[in-house]
């Protein structure tokens, strides 16, 4: 990309492009280093599409308008999955196209996602490329439906795709982005909700977007927001594995094979200080005088211990866990809350919950 004017810089600027091209009619392309949540932002956009009133303007969905994504990724289709096998008729005198099912699911309405487009070879490009212009996805004689939206969305050369370059053709039949990925706080609320470890959270809090996001395509790990799911995903089971402490080899060994080996080096510094925190089962025992790390002189044991709280309240203890929260900074204290009513909403509807709102500020 050569202007940075179109850098989509965040998860909620992303959204609003999608709803926009959306709403346009207009097809976009998505391009952005590996792993940062292109597809995922794209399938919460269509999955509220029909309740958000998100369609093309000018055309009146039906009543109980239900879109659906059709999307394949084009590096594992060949061109003629997509513009079709040659079929003759049954007098044997025509011949058409016959596209895959897919393709043939569309209906009017839905969204048309077509991924990894700068992994795909020319033969399958094209096809691509017909199916998102127009007014209509149409390749060859098959001819789909009307108000389908478009989004393709692919990796940056300097991502590793070194065989591919962006044409000036593509370009002019959409529009094309950069998407840099969801900001710190965006993908902190984004892991918070997710119950993702305590530690990885707190140690891309403090650090920020350098380890959030660390994309080199000459190494065979990186630090990227898929991988750092990954990462946590392992440290949780090797916890579960050894109740009694993990050893350290272990979960060096799980975090650097999905995150590398200096982003790992940077969790095990706070995977050291979380064996010295308060056990969960004290929190809750005595809430009102289990220490609370003081976040002048501490932030990093204050942040790693509001994440251990939020992930492990559950319903039946959040009576005294609220009295233990109340002793945290108020706007840590929505840091904490916010993941816990999301996992468990029902404490939405609990007088417990209201006494801890009415008590603190800290209203949903």
């Amino acid at each position: 990309m050569s202007s940075e004017v179109n850098f989509i810089r965040s998860m909620t600027d992303l959204k609003t492009v999608i709803k926009i091209n959306i709403l346009a009619g207009t097809t976009c392309t998505i391009l952005g280093d590996p792993g940062i949540g292109k597809t995922e932002g794209v399938e919460q956009i269509i999955n509220v599409m029909a309740d958000e009133g998100i369609h093309p303007m000018g055309w009146e969905p039906p009543e109980n308008w239900a879109p659906k994504m059709v999307g394949f990724y084009a590096s594992q289709h060949e061109g003629t999955d997509l513009s079709g096998y040659p079929v003759l008729s049954a007098d044997g005198e025509a011949l058409t196209f016959k596209v895959m099912q897919k393709l043939r699911s569309l209906n009017e309405g839905d969204a048309l996602v077509i991924d990894e487009v700068t992994l795909a070879d020319e033969n399958t490009l094209k096809p691509c490329l017909q199916l998102t212009s127009g007014d209509r996805p149409s390749v060859n004689d098959w001819v789909g439906p009307q108000h389908v939206a478009r989004i393709m969305m692919g990796n940056l050369a300097t991502s590793g795709n070194y065989d591919y370059v962006l044409n000036p053709v593509q370009c002019n039949r959409g529009k094309v982005y950069e998407y840099l990925g969801p900001t710190v706080d965006e993908w902190l609320t984004y892991g918070m909700a997710k119950g993702l470890h305590p530690a990885i959270l707190t140690a891309i809090k403090m650090e920020g977007a350098s380890l959030l996001l660390n994309w080199n395509p000459s190494r065979d790990r990186n630090p990227t927001h898929r991988s750092w799911v990954t990462a946590s995903k392992s440290l949780l089971a090797a916890e579960h594995l050894y109740p009694g402490g993990v050893p350290m080899d272990v979960r060096l060994s799980e975090l650097a094979s999905a995150v590398g080996d200096s982003a790992a080096l940077q969790v095990e510094t706070l995977l050291t200080l979380q064996d010295k925190l308060v056990p969960y089962a004290t929190v809750v025992a005595h809430p009102t005088t289990a220490p609370v790390p003081d976040g002048h002189s501490d932030p990093e044991a204050q942040f790693l211990m509001a994440t251990h709280v939020a992930n492990k309240c559950r319903p039946d203890d959040w009576s005294s866990v609220a009295r233990y929260i109340e002793r945290f900074p108020l706007e840590l204290q929505a840091t904490m809350t916010s993941p816990i009513v999301a996992r468990h909403p029902v404490l939405l509807t609990t007088s417990e919950y209201a006494n801890y709102a009415s008590r603190t500020g800290n209203l949903r």
